[in-house]
């Protein structure tokens, strides 16, 4: 099966130039909406579809059930994601931010907290992924992070930098056990840590940090610890 993949920026340019203006940042084609107020609304997204050429059998997207699913063995597209983010700045130091994503099954609210950040002190109240994480360099998580990072949580996280420290603590709500798939074409399921979601018997998950920045390299250790869920995590997925 082969592939090619098409990134589009969304840029936003058709409300009046009176109320819009051009991010700080330009790097991110972000659109600002300022209220009257004082409240200033950013605005950005991006939208990946891919065309799928394919040919004949191959992989583990083309068997028979995927086959029900597509219908057709000649080349289509389809949305892989489509993402909107928006930033609610109500001061230099308090802004809330959240994100849209979408594809081909189905829309919704993938991330949404407040964050307060002043100076080094950055603290953030809502549903984020995990402080400890690595950006991807590729379009695909690693098995690590699949497992771990790429499912979102509620938490109270709090952090600070000191010279070429940085060091921090969160108390979130344990993320559901759950199954997903490390690679696109489905081909290799595995044990992960899924969204956080209202349940029955819901525990806590504490946890503590540090790393030091060299430049060329840095190090990181960090502590977490948690109970699993008893009827999510012990009679629905481990049983």
């Amino acid at each position: 099966m082969k592939f090619s993949k098409l990134v589009l920026i969304l840029i936003i340019s058709i409300l009046p130039n009176v109320i819009l203006g051009q991010s700080s940042d330009a790097g991110d084609n972000e659109i600002s909406l300022s209220i009257p107020s004082g409240v200033k609304i950013e605005l950005s997204g991006e939208v990946e579809v891919e065309f799928i050429d394919v040919e004949g059998k191959g992989g583990a997207g083309n068997r028979e059930g995927f086959l029900k699913k597509i219908e057709t063995r000649s080349p289509h597209t389809r949305i892989d994601k489509a993402v909107l983010d928006f930033k609610v700045i109500y001061s230099p130091t308090i802004s809330y931010r959240f994100s849209l994503r979408f594809n081909d099954n189905r829309a919704y609210a993938d991330k949404h907290y407040l964050l307060y950040k002043k100076d080094d002190l950055r603290v953030e109240i809502g549903k984020n992924r995990p402080a400890v994480a690595l950006k991807r360099k590729t379009e695909g998580y690693p098995l690590i992070g699949t497992a771990y990072w790429k499912g979102r949580q509620y938490h109270i996280d709090v952090s600070r930098k000191f010279a070429i420290f940085d060091y921090g603590a969160s108390i979130a709500l344990k993320r559901p056990l759950g199954y997903d798939d490390a690679l696109e074409d489905k081909s290799f399921n595995m044990l992960v840590y899924n969204d956080t979601e209202k349940t029955d018997g819901q525990t806590y998950e504490f946890g503590l940090r540090g790393k030091m920045d060299l430049g060329i390299m840095n190090f990181q250790s960090w502590y977490y610890t948690g109970k699993l869920i008893d009827d999510e995590d012990w009679k629905k997925r481990l049983h």
